[in-house]
């Protein structure tokens, strides 16, 4: 059975935020399509931009928020995972818009497992995220990853699941993360949203690497901005 790919992207295109969000959907749609050799569905879910984004017809459906400053991202993101969820997709990938991919994404989607890994939140090795030494690897097909967030926990950059994770481990029946979970740090609106696998892990969840798949990642962080805007 081909696996159906849910593939969502929080976006923000603004000349105080996110002056190069063009850019970088541009960038991350690009290296799917060159890329990605499975059935996928890109979700853009448009947190609030300013300027109109040029969003393709093909295998994209597009979702604007009118209010960024209401839910934040992880409204945005909840929105976009739940919208994947109902749309059928086996697997869910949620994604920042500022990074990009290469032909191991394709191996990355091969690991995730439809049937028996429903506790497990999957991601990849990276050059934009700490500690160093899970940049990459040409070892294991996996690699097992602390959700403790007083470790080295699994970053929120990308993180995918199937869909019986998203059904076990969701907050409400259309929302998978909990803005008030109690590992956010303070802030479960703009960030703190890697405390929500904190809980999920007291519950049986588990973070996975998967070795051998890499993404590119420039870590920009624009939420930081969009949050004091937000004050």
């Amino acid at each position: 059975m081909e696996k159906k790919v849910g593939i969502v992207v929080t976006v923000h295109w603004s000349e105080e935020i996110r002056p190069n969000g063009d850019f970088l959907l541009k960038r991350f749609l690009d290296s799917l399509y060159q890329y990605c050799t499975h059935n996928f569905c890109i979700y853009i879910i448009d947190n609030e931009s300013q300027f109109n984004l040029n969003v393709p017809n093909e295998k994209t459906k597009y979702i604007r928020i009118e209010n960024q400053n209401k839910k934040g991202l992880t409204g945005a993101w909840n929105l976009g995972l739940n919208t994947a969820y109902n749309d059928g997709c086996d697997i869910i990938i949620n994604c920042n818009e500022d990074l990009w991919f290469n032909e191991t994404i394709n191996y990355f989607i091969d690991k995730i497992d439809l049937d028996n890994d429903e506790d497990v939140i999957y991601s990849s090795f990276t050059n934009g995220v700490h500690p160093p030494y899970k940049n990459y690897s040409n070892g294991e097909p996996r690699e097992d990853l602390s959700l403790d967030l007083s470790k080295d926990y699994l970053n929120g950059f990308l993180f995918a699941f199937n869909r019986n994770h998203y059904y076990k481990f969701r907050y409400k029946n259309d929302q998978y993360f909990n803005v008030n979970n109690k590992h956010n740090g303070g802030d479960g609106k703009w960030g703190g949203q890697e405390g929500q696998f904190t809980e999920n892990a007291e519950h049986g969840a588990k973070g996975l690497i998967v070795g051998k798949a890499f993404t590119f990642h420039d870590k920009i962080r624009a939420w930081r901005i969009a949050k004091e805007v937000d004050k």
